[in-house]
């Protein structure tokens, strides 16, 4: 595939344009969370929650501001555990425990690979890692994933609650 040029809303109200006998007023706005269009989230109707306007950006194309619209999955990022095991220097020849499900979170944050923290409504659960796993409730997992509320409702996972305590790592 050659080189892709950027919609510009000259072209995008063009194109409604050009559909308005297919498009009508109740369709909605969805947009693929993936490259392969394998989810999709939706847009919300308030512009606050989903549109943001940077004019100081130069790009390739002669227009120098954009328009940036952020998919409609606000709040509901979830956490999974995996890959467990009890004793930190197990080999791990199979997958091992599978581990709790936290969330929903507002988003989920790494540092230097020493803790990952989650935050939903202004407050803040946090893990330790210990050498390259994350301690948690006497299990250390090799592997985590971040993933929304679609693929909650899909795979019909059920989070558990955070308990801040059973983060320590044992001394």
């Amino acid at each position: 595939m050659g080189k892709q040029r950027i919609m510009t809303i000259a072209i995008l109200k063009q194109l409604l344009q050009e559909l308005s006998n297919e498009v009508t007023d109740d369709f909605q706005v969805w947009l693929s969370s993936d490259e392969e269009g394998n989810s999709f989230l939706p847009m919300f109707e308030s512009p606050q929650l989903c549109l943001a306007i940077d004019p100081r950006i130069k790009t390739d194309c002669p227009v120098f501001s954009r328009w940036i619209l952020f998919p409609g999955e606000s709040k509901t990022i979830y956490i999974r555990l995996f890959h467990g095991r009890t004793n930190a220097n197990q080999d791990m020849n199979e997958w091992g425990l599978d581990g709790p499900i936290f969330g929903p979170y507002e988003f989920v944050h790494t540092t230097y690979a020493l803790n990952l923290k989650l935050s939903k409504n202004g407050l803040c659960s946090e893990f330790f890692c210990y050498e390259d796993m994350v301690y948690y409730d006497g299990v250390y997992y090799g592997d985590w994933s971040v993933f929304g509320l679609e693929t909650l409702e899909k795979r019909k996972y059920k989070p558990a609650v955070f308990e801040q305590k059973k983060e320590d790592l044992p001394t």
